[in-house]
């Protein structure tokens, strides 16, 4: 069993991390908050491009996504599951959640009639399964576990990737 060593979050919003390094970092040295300056078209639209993320290989054991993923394009996906493939260590492990379906295009921002009204850039960006499942097996990960819509406030999918 590995002891707790630190946790560091990474945002695209200076507000968020100022937040959290303010409220946060206080109760813990090990409580760490990065501002990533990277683009998205919803959250970060006057940042330039994507970023590769400040860390050396196989320095994490686990990343958690929540409701990041459904907000990002197959593009920035794979961009930054390749990068957490290279900053996790062997056999780390992914928890991410987006909208996963079966028998729909492979990508669709906002679709129409889909769980409720979207608004703006990349409210809801949907994946057809294989579609996903592929671009994580090109990435260097395999579906440990899918849970189909089990988050029930979004229904969003729960995803845990293992590193190959």
């Amino acid at each position: 069993k590995k002891s707790f060593h630190s946790y560091i979050g990474i945002d695209t919003n200076i507000k968020s991390i100022n937040w959290c390094n303010r409220w946060l970092s206080r109760y813990s040295d090990k409580f760490r908050f990065i501002f990533l300056p990277a683009f998205n078209a919803r959250y970060n639209q006057k940042a330039d491009g994507l970023k590769s993320l400040p860390f050396s290989e196989d320095n994490f054991d686990i990343i958690f996504l929540n409701s990041v993923f459904s907000h990002m394009l197959s593009s920035d996906i794979t961009f930054y599951l390749n990068e957490f493939n290279r900053i996790l260590s062997e056999n780390g492990r992914i928890y991410l959640t987006a909208f996963i379906e079966e028998n729909v295009p492979p990508e669709i921002e906002n679709p129409e009639n889909y769980i409720d009204e979207s608004s703006g850039r990349l409210h809801r960006v949907r994946y057809e399964q294989k579609f996903f499942f592929e671009l994580v097996s090109q990435s260097g990960f395999k579906v440990e576990t899918f849970l189909h819509q089990e988050i029930s406030r979004t229904k969003q999918s729960v995803v845990i990737l293992q590193k190959n």
